[in-house]
């Protein structure tokens, strides 16, 4: 007898080729190798800081400074606005003689050039234009001298303290010879401080008393 051939064919399995993966070229980043690092700087040792001298007004003046009137004490009423002299003359005259009441002789009412600008803010002609061109020039001359300068403060990086370079003692004189009376009429005591000005009232209070 004859047999009759199988047609039944048997499902082989596909094997997956792997090798395929050994023969992919790699990106340029990821062949890249990283460069040799270069060897840390060496740090060279900081100086110790020198501590700094605080400037002294002898450094400047009398040695170096260029107009020396300026710095003199006696000289506070040359600089001054013949307005404001007039305005505190007789306040003036009261006070060598001993009158408690001196500071009411200031009369801000007949002070040509006094204005008020806003509630407790005042203006008047005080010092005269030779004093102002001297002392831009001052401090000009000693921009140029070389000298240590310190900023008045955070927001002014260019000014100059003036009383640091010895203009304390001739600037103190003006406050007490001639600016003391009109600060006492502004910001003084009840009894001397002024409550309208040409008729209208102004905002004033008592900024320590009628006294520097």
């Amino acid at each position: 007898p004859t047999s009759e051939p199988n047609h039944t064919k048997t499902r082989k399995t596909r094997m997956v080729d792997y090798s395929k993966w050994d023969k992919l070229q790699i990106s340029d980043e990821e062949d890249a190798k990283p460069s040799p690092s270069r060897p840390p700087a060496p740090v060279q040792p900081k100086a110790p800081a020198i501590p700094k001298r605080r400037l002294h007004p002898s450094d400047y003046h009398p040695e170096r400074s260029l107009n020396k009137e300026l710095f003199e004490p006696l000289n506070c009423r040359r600089w001054v606005r013949p307005e404001l002299l007039d305005v505190i003359s007789k306040w003036q005259s009261a006070k060598n003689t001993g009158d408690e009441n001196a500071f009411k002789s200031v009369d801000l009412d007949g002070f040509e050039g006094f204005q008020v600008e806003a509630p407790g803010i005042f203006s008047f002609p005080a010092l005269t234009d030779e004093f102002c061109e001297l002392l831009l020039k001052e401090v000009q001359h000693y921009r140029q001298s070389g000298l240590p300068s310190r900023a008045p403060n955070s927001m002014n990086n260019y000014g100059l303290v003036l009383n640091e370079i010895g203009l304390r003692p001739a600037f103190s004189a003006v406050l007490k010879e001639v600016l003391l009376p009109i600060g006492a009429r502004l910001f003084g005591n009840d009894e001397d401080r002024i409550t309208a000005f040409k008729g209208e009232a102004v905002e004033t209070e008592d900024w320590g008393g009628s006294t520097l």
